[in-house]
């Protein structure tokens, strides 16, 4: 458990509780706000989830940099920003996916779903088997500047989207016929 590093380095137990639960209470409680910010404005969604991702690893990055310095509590408030802005955006990004799925496939959208769910478990998988080497052999610090890339390559992607622009939302169905 990283818990007792993190109390050595200043970090109260219930600062850790905060920790340990906003990635599960964002992933809960947020997609449903996410949907309504890429209805309102999707550019301004598929913008923001890939930036908060990245930002909030940059933060984080930073927290664990200075990790060995006095305990403070400004460090302790980037720590949790940090993860708090990473899971708020984390939260958004399949949200955004899917949303911008359905947009530019109207149709064959259920092997499209298949191929992305199986593409996020794929990348999920290869995450849990890299994740404890490239700890043990770079520390947390080394395995969050090796994640900053894969973050940017998602920021990239988005921004790419956007230049090019997403189709229209498809037109609502028709009434019912009585």
């Amino acid at each position: 458990s990283a818990e007792p590093a993190l109390h050595a380095a200043g970090l109260s137990p219930s600062t850790f509780g905060v920790l340990t639960i906003m990635p599960q209470l964002s992933a809960m409680l947020l997609p449903g706000l996410w949907g309504e910010a890429f209805e309102r404005n999707a550019y301004l969604a598929l913008a923001l989830a890939p930036s908060g991702l990245f930002i909030g690893q940059c933060v984080l990055t930073v927290a664990l940099m200075n990790q060995d310095a006095q305990p403070s509590p400004l460090l302790t408030g980037t720590l949790v920003a940090g993860i708090c802005i990473f899971a708020v955006s984390r939260a958004g990004l399949p949200v955004v996916q899917q949303a911008c799925l359905a947009r530019a496939l109207p149709t064959r959208l259920v092997g499209a779903f298949a191929a992305s769910v199986g593409a996020t478990h794929a990348v999920g998988a290869l995450s849990q088997l890299a994740t404890p080497p490239l700890v043990h052999a770079y520390g947390l610090v080394g395995s969050q500047f090796l994640l900053l890339p894969l973050a940017l390559l998602g920021l990239s992607a988005a921004i790419l989207i956007i230049r090019r622009g997403l189709p229209p939302p498809p037109p609502p169905p028709p009434p019912p016929t009585p």
